[in-house]
């Protein structure tokens, strides 16, 4: 897809730097390596620095630790957030957390309408910096 868009002489400069990464990294089969690459870009998505991935990933994967219920982990993640104070909570899945000036909201969609719509388990938002990263949990 990222070819046929960069075969547009107006979008090529926009796209040759992903076309030169997707170039050079092959095809990946560790599940690890791409749980890795997904944590990374949801973290600059939202602005975050490397500090943030080293408190993202504890350990040497999520994948590899130790077996948890999905649906435990996803209310976890839902209500916890490193560095963000949990500022308001309701029974329709939303939760709201302050960090110095910048809010961020969690949606959960696991077993909600959400879920079948968009096929996700958790949506965090951030307004402002108009990021919006969709999350879906599988069991290994």
């Amino acid at each position: 897809m990222i070819a046929a868009l960069a075969a547009n002489e107006a979008n090529l400069p926009v796209l040759r730097r992903i076309l030169a990464w997707i170039a050079g990294r092959g095809r990946v089969e560790n599940a690890v390596v791409m749980q890795h690459d997904a944590i990374k870009l949801a973290i600059k998505a939202f602005g975050g620095e490397d500090e943030a991935y080293e408190l993202a990933v504890l350990g040497p994967s999520a994948i590899a630790s130790v077996r948890v219920l999905e649906d435990a982990a996803i209310e976890h993640d839902a209500r916890w957030l490193p560095g963000w104070t949990m500022h308001k909570s309701d029974l329709t899945g939303r939760a709201r957390f302050r960090k110095h000036d910048g809010e961020l909201e969690i949606y959960t969609a696991n077993r909600r309408p959400l879920e079948r719509l968009l096929g996700v388990d958790l949506i965090y938002l951030n307004e402002r910096r108009r990021a919006l990263v969709m999350l879906q949990y599988k069991n290994t």
